[in-house]
């Protein structure tokens, strides 16, 4: 049994429509008129606005007769289109997000409400769909730029946290480095904070090309980053490091000027040096700090670094304050 010709459909149901033929017909959003009860073909489009044609790239006659799983890719069959059809009786309207599809094959982001109405003594889905493109690339930047930062391009220390969390979870052994970069404030200070970000970006580019795919590196902000290295023990995280301290001993040539920068490095090791994200992150940066200290270029965290950071807070809070007379 094949479906019967629908190309006059439209313009012969709408024809007593009234009011509401203006609406349909004058609409900017794309609207259509979908039969749900077809024995033939699932969800055929029985009228649509120029509106919804434009949108997915098609001439109303290529629409018409056509099932609406041409614009969505999704072939339903007549029982899950029944479900729908269920679903909007008990709701009165579904409101959703999908992807379309144009006829070039180009997906795009639409919002879309669907009712049930009846015309004559028919029973169809009304439509009403809105291409909200521009409105998910500009969510997606946005969410880009809240995780990501601007300068290098770099997961930032926002996802460093949610990352390595998440890598705790599912592989257990986790190795979190934390860099911070040695004479970086010189270089700011002598030539510019211009060539200072075109270093940090330089930086960046060697560290992830010393990576590869082990790890992933983060700029935690200003001159320090810091690498997530999955399933890791000590000894491979210590070779991780010496790789990316070897990566910067080439100089850097920038702006005329052949600059060099090292780095030191503190490393922590779930679940031996911590059972979380925020405790595994904080005794890295002790790693970091004592390997800078002690002149390093990488240490692994010990316990007695944690000790001595206590001893250095009871004799801070042990010390007498001054108050001034008025």
């Amino acid at each position: 049994m094949q479906p019967r010709d629908r190309s006059t459909d439209d313009g012969e149901l709408l024809a007593d429509a009234g009011p509401f033929r203006t609406l349909f017909e004058r609409s900017p959003e794309g609207m259509m008129l979908v039969d749900p009860h077809d024995p033939v073909v699932v969800g055929p489009i029985i009228a649509c606005n120029e509106s919804a044609a434009a949108m997915n790239g098609y001439t109303r006659e290529e629409l018409l007769g056509k099932p609406i799983s041409l614009l969505t890719r999704d072939p339903e069959s007549h029982q899950e289109l029944k479900t729908f059809v269920d679903e909007l009786r008990s709701m009165g309207v579904i409101a959703e997000e999908d992807i379309h599809y144009r006829k070039d094959g180009t997906p795009f982001h639409i919002e879309y409400s669907t009712v049930l109405i009846t015309i004559g003594d028919r029973e169809f889905m009304l439509g009403i769909d809105r291409d909200i493109t521009r409105r998910k690339v500009l969510e997606d930047a946005l969410a880009h730029q809240a995780t990501h930062d601007y300068l290098t391009g770099l997961p930032n220390r926002a996802l460093l946290r949610s990352s390595l969390g998440d890598r705790i979870d599912r592989d257990g052994q986790v190795a979190v480095l934390f860099i911070d970069l040695d004479g970086f404030k010189e270089v700011n200070d002598t030539f510019g904070h211009h060539v200072g970000d075109d270093l940090l970006r330089a930086v960046a580019s060697r560290f992830a090309g010393a990576l590869g795919h082990v790890g992933t590196i983060y700029r935690l902000g200003g001159d320090e980053f810091a690498v997530i290295l999955p399933e890791t023990d000590e000894e491979h995280a210590e070779r991780v490091a010496s790789a990316l301290t070897a990566s910067l001993r080439e100089p850097f040539i920038i702006g005329g000027h052949a600059l060099r920068a090292g780095a030191s490095i503190g490393c922590a090791v779930h679940p031996k040096h911590g059972k979380d994200a925020s405790g595994l992150m904080r005794r890295a940066d002790m790693a970091m700090y004592s390997a800078k200290a002690t002149r390093c270029s990488y240490t692994i965290f010990e316990q007695a670094m944690e000790q001595r950071r206590a001893a250095r807070a009871r004799r801070s809070d042990a010390r007498p304050v001054a108050i001034a007379d008025g």
